[in-house]
C-alpha cells in the first residue's frame, strides 16, 4: 500500500508502518523471548518503561522477524480527538492485511455512522471475520490523555477478537482497564526491569557503536547506567578505547553522564509546568513519599500520584513506608543538575528539608543532605544523635565518611574527632595512644567530651589504657558516669562499653551486668535501637558465662527474633544461641548460629569472633567435617594475632605459648567453654568422678550425680558426650546405683548407640536404634510405664520392643537381658 494511499485514510505514512532499525541496533534474545511469550500466550501485551529504555526498539525488532502480520500505530497529542484515534487504527490495520481484507475493513467504515465508538466497532466486526491472526501494536499510548481517547482505547482492549493480539506500549500502564484481563490471565508484560542492558548487552552495544569493552567495563558502564540504554549509548558516544577504560568508566560520577538534554527535551518537556517543576525539587534525594512531597510543595502528594502513573522513574522502594518510591538514581542524578543550574537556592533548600524529614527515619541521608544544603549546625545535631549506632554496629566506612562530610562544614567538635579516631582503631588503622592525646585536649571542653574521651580509652585503647599504662595493669576503668552536662546518646554509649570492657576483661560480671542492663535503658531513652540491642547482646553473654542458659538463650531468642537491621552489635546474641546449642548436643543449630555469628563480627567484635571460631572448630571437629574444622581453626588463629582489643588478648590462654603459630584441639576446647562456668563445672566434676571411679565406687557415682544436678537443669549434654568412652561404664552402673535423672543418664547412654554402632560394638546383632534404646533403660529403676513416657511411645510399644530385644538376645526376662547384652557389648 503507497503511502499516499494510507494519508487518504487518515493518517501519514510514519504513523502506521513499523519504525526503522537503526544501524547499531543489536540483538536482545532475552527481552525478545519474553515479548514473544507475552504476545503468543495472551490477548493484550503491555511492554512498559521509562523514556529511554528501547521498548520501541524491541518491539520493531522483534515485529521484524515474527511470523505474524503486524499492523502498527503511534500515537501523539493529536489522537486526542477519538475520530482520527479510530481512523489511524483502521489505516494500521489496512497497511497489514491483503487487498480483500483492505476492502472489507473500508466497506465495513463506510456503513459505518461517523462517530468514533460506531467506526470502531465495525472495524472490530471486520476484524472478527478474519480467521488469519493479526497483531496490532499501539505505541506511545502515554501521548494521548484525554477520556474520549481512552475509551476508544479501552473499548479495543474491551471488545478485540481473538484473531486480533493487541501489543500496548507505553512509558506508564495505559489508562485502560487491564486489571481485568491480568486477574484473568490474558495480559503479559514486559518491564523496565527486562528492557534494562545487562552487562554482556552493554558489552554488544559498545561493540555496535565501535567501542570495545570487556566484560568488566560492561559492568561498570551497567552500574552506572542501572541499564538505561539511552544514558549507555551517550556515554559510548563520548567513550574512548584503551586499557583503563572500566577506571575511566567507573571514576565517571552520576551528575557528569551526558543525559540532560534528554531528559529535559523527553521528560520534562512533555509534562505541565507545575508537575516539572515538582520532579526537579522531588528528585533531590532518591526516595520520595507522600510527607516529603508535601514538604517539598503543598500539594506535592498528588502531585507524586501524578508522577507514578506517568511512569516517571519510579519504581516501590525496599522501605518499611509501603507508600515510597524510589527514583532511577541515574534519572534523579540529572534532575539535580538540572535545578542546581536554573535554582541554586531552590535546590539549597530542598535538601534542607529532605534533611528536616529523614532526620527520625534515615538520619544519615538527614547528615548527607544537612550538608548539601550547607547547614553544619543541623548535621552536627543529627549526627551527635546517633553516631553511636554506627560505632557499635561497627560500619566504621559509614562513619568516617559522615565524620568528613561535618568536618567540611568547618566543624572541629571534640566529639568527632573522637568518633573518627574510633572508627580507625576500629579498623586497626588507628593508634590506640591518640585517645589519651585527645583527652587532654578535650577535659578543658567539658564533661561529655572528656567522659567519652575516657571510655573509649579504656573500651578500645588495646594494650594502652587512658594513662599510657597497659590495660592489663588496670582492675577497671574508672569513669564518672553520673558526672553532670553528659548527653543521653554519650551516657548511653558510655554504659555499653564500659559493661562490654569489663564483661570481657571478666573483671567485675555483676558490674558489668548492671552497667549493660542501664545501658540499654538509657540508650532506649536516647532512640539508639542498635545501642540497646549491643547492651543486650552482651548482657545475654554475660549471662551464658554465669551458667544462666535459659534466660540468656531467651534473651538471645528475643534480640535475634526483632525487625531491624542486621549488625555486629548482635553477634555475641548468635554466640549465645550457638554455645547453648554446642553445650546442649544440638550441633546442626550451633553451627548455623556461631556462623552466623562470624559474618556479623567485625573488628569490634574480635573476641566474640574469636569464641565463636573456637566453638564452631569444635563442632565441625565432632561432625568429623576435618575441611570445616581447619577454616575455623585458621580463623582462630587470624584473630589471636590481630592486635587492637583487649577481649582478643585475653582469648589466648596464657600457658600455651604456641598458641600464636598453631592453636592445638584442646586450646580451642579452653577457648570455647573455659568462660561458661556451667560447662566448667560440669567437666571438672566428671574429671573428679573418672578419678574417684578407681578406689570409691561410691563417691564416684555421688560425683556424678552432682555433675547431673547441675547440667540437667540447663540441659547440658555436651561434656558427657565429650567424655563417653571414659564414663561409659560408670554411667551404665549408675542407673543401677540409682539417680534422680534416671530418664537424661538412659539417653545419653542410649544416644550414644550410632557411633558404638559405627566403631563395631554391636558386632551383627540386629538391633534396631529403638530396641537399644529401651534395652539401656531396662538397666534403670524405670517401669515400662516410665520408660514409654521417656520416649513419646504407648505402654504396650514398650513392650513389643522388650519381648522383641528377648527373642534376639535368646533370653526369658529383664535380669537375663541385660547380662547378656553386657557380655556382648551391647550395653
Amino acid at each position: 500500500m503507497s503511502v499516499r494511499h494510507v494519508a487518504q485514510v487518515g493518517a501519514p505514512g510514519v504513523k502506521v508502518t513499523t519504525p526503522p532499525l537503526g544501524l547499531h541496533v543489536v540483538p536482545r534474545p532475552g527481552p525478545t523471548a519474553e515479548l514473544e511469550a507475552a504476545v503468543a500466550g495472551h490477548r493484550v501485551a503491555a511492554v512498559v518503561a521509562p523514556a529511554g529504555f528501547g521498548k520501541t526498539t524491541l518491539v520493531a525488532a522483534w515485529a521484524a522477524q515474527t511470523a505474524h502480520p503486524v499492523a502498527w500505530l503511534t500515537l501523539d497529542e493529536a489522537d486526542d480527538d477519538p475520530v482520527r484515534l479510530v481512523r489511524g487504527l483502521e489505516a494500521a490495520v489496512a497497511v497489514a492485511v491483503p487487498d480483500a481484507d483492505r476492502t472489507a475493513l473500508r466497506r465495513a467504515a463506510a456503513s459505518a455512522d461517523r462517530g468514533a465508538r460506531g467506526r470502531l466497532d465495525a472495524l472490530l466486526v471486520a476484524l472478527g471475520a478474519r480467521s488469519e491472526p493479526l497483531v496490532l501494536v499501539v505505541d506511545d499510548v502515554h501521548a494521548v490523555h484525554g477520556p474520549t481517547a481512552r475509551d476508544v482505547l479501552g473499548r479495543l482492549v474491551r471488545y478485540a477478537p481473538p484473531s486480533l493480539h493487541l501489543v500496548l506500549v507505553a512509558r506508564a500502564d495505559p489508562g485502560v482497564p487491564l486489571h481485568r484481563l491480568r486477574v484473568a490471565g490474558e495480559l503479559g508484560e514486559v518491564r523496565a526491569v527486562s528492557l534494562a542492558l545487562g552487562a554482556d548487552e552493554v558489552v554488544r552495544v559498545a561493540a555496535a557503536a565501535g567501542v570495545t569493552l570487556d566484560r568488566a567495563a560492561g559492568e561498570q558502564l551497567r552500574a552506572l547506567t542501572d541499564g538505561w540504554a539511552v544514558a549507555v549509548r551517550m556515554i559510548l558516544m563520548g567513550v574512548a578505547t584503551g586499557p583503563d577504560v572500566a577506571r575511566r568508566l567507573g571514576a565517571v560520577p552520576s551528575s557528569a553522564v551526558p543525559v540532560a538534554d534528554y531528559v529535559v527535551d523527553e521528560v520534562l518537556a512533555g509534562l505541565p509546568a507545575p508537575l516539572g517543576a515538582f520532579v526537579l525539587l522531588a528528585t533531590v534525594d532518591d526516595v520520595i513519599d507522600p510527607g516529603l512531597a508535601e514538604a517539598l510543595v503543598p500539594g506535592g502528594a498528588a502531585l507524586l500520584d501524578d508522577c507514578v502513573a506517568r511512569g516517571l522513574f519510579l519504581t516501590p522502594a525496599t522501605t518499611p513506608d509501603a507508600t515510597a518510591y524510589r527514583w532511577h538514581g541515574l534519572f534523579a542524578a540529572q534532575c539535580r543538575v538540572l535545578l542546581s543550574r536554573r535554582d541554586p537556592a531552590a535546590l539549597t533548600a530542598a535538601h534542607r528539608t529532605v534533611a528536616h524529614h529523614r532526620r527520625d527515619t534515615d538520619w544519615p541521608a538527614a547528615v548527607r543532605h544537612a550538608c548539601a544544603a550547607g547547614d553544619g549546625a543541623l548535621a552536627v545535631d543529627v549526627l551527635q544523635a546517633h553516631w553511636p549506632e554506627v560505632l557499635v554496629a561497627g560500619d566504621t566506612t559509614l562513619l568516617r565518611r559522615l565524620c568528613a562530610l561535618v568536618v567540611a562544614q568547618g566543624r572541629r567538635d571534640a566529639w568527632l574527632l573522637l568518633a573518627q579516631a574510633a572508627a580507625d582503631l576500629l579498623d586497626g588503622r588507628g593508634d590506640p595512644t591518640v585517645f589519651p592525646q585527645i583527652q587532654r585536649v578535650v577535659a578543658a571542653w567539658g564533661p561529655d567530651d572528656e567522659l567519652l574521651a575516657q571510655v573509649l580509652a579504656s573500651a578500645l585503647g588495646s594494650s594502652v589504657g587512658p594513662d599510657g599504662v597497659p590495660n592489663d595493669a588496670h582492675d577497671a576503668p574508672t569513669v564518672d558516669l553520673d558526672a553532670a552536662g553528659v548527653a543521653p546518646p554519650t551516657r548511653a554509649l558510655a554504659l555499653y562499653l564500659l559493661g562490654r570492657t569489663e564483661a570481657h576483661e571478666g573483671l567485675a560480671p555483676a558490674t558489668a551486668a548492671a552497667h549493660l542492663a542501664h545501658g540499654a535503658a538509657a540508650a532506649d531513652a536516647a532512640a539508639l535501637p542498635t545501642v540497646a540491642s549491643a547492651c543486650r547482646a552482651e548482657r545475654a553473654l554475660l549471662l551464658a558465662d554465669a551458667g544462666e542458659l535459659a534466660v540468656a538463650d531467651a534473651l538471645a531468642v528475643d534480640l535475634l527474633a526483632a525487625d531491624g537491621v542486621r549488625t555486629g552489635a548482635l553477634a555475641p546474641a548468635h554466640l549465645v544461641r550457638g554455645l547453648v546449642a554446642y553445650w546442649q548436643d544440638r550441633l546442626g543449630d550451633a553451627r548455623a548460629d556461631l556462623e552466623d555469628a562470624l559474618a556479623l563480627a567485625g573488628p569490634a567484635q574480635l573476641a566474640v569472633a574469636v569464641r565463636a571460631a573456637a566453638t564452631l572448630a569444635l563442632v565441625c571437629h565432632a561432625q568429623d567435617d576435618r575441611a570445616a574444622f581447619e577454616r575455623a581453626r585458621r580463623r582462630v588463629e587470624d584473630a589471636l594475632q590481630t592486635t587492637g582489643t583487649g577481649g582478643a588478648r585475653h582469648a589466648v590462654p596464657a600457658d600455651d605459648p604456641g598458641a600464636e603459630q598453631h592453636v592445638s584441639l584442646d586450646v580451642l576446647g579452653r577457648i570455647a567453654t573455659s568462660h561458661c562456668r556451667t560447662s566448667v563445672d560440669v567437666v571438672a566434676v566428671l574429671q573428679r568422678a573418672l578419678v574417684l571411679a578407681e578406689d570409691d565406687e561410691h563417691a564416684a557415682h555421688r560425683m556424678l550425680e552432682r555433675a547431673l544436678d547441675v547440667a540437667e537443669p540447663a540441659g547440658v549434654r555436651r561434656p558427657f558426650v565429650e567424655l563417653e568412652p571414659l564414663l561409659h561404664d560408670l554411667l551404665l552402673e549408675h542407673l543401677r546405683w540409682g539417680s534422680t535423672h534416671e530418664a537424661l543418664v538412659a539417653s545419653l547412654v542410649a544416644g550414644d548407640a550410632p557411633r558404638r554402632a559405627q566403631r563395631g560394638g554391636w558386632g551383627n546383632l540386629e538391633l534396631t536404634e529403638r530396641e537399644h534404646q529401651v534395652l539401656v533403660r531396662l538397666r534403670s529403676t524405670m517401669t515400662t510405664t516410665e520408660i514409654a513416657a521417656v520416649l513419646f511411645v504407648s505402654t504396650n510399644t514398650v513392650k513389643t520392643h522388650q519381648r522383641s530385644i528377648y527373642r534376639k538376645l535368646g533370653v526369658a526376662g529383664r535380669r537375663d537381658a541385660l547380662r547378656v547384652a553386657a557380655e556382648r557389648g551391647l550395653l
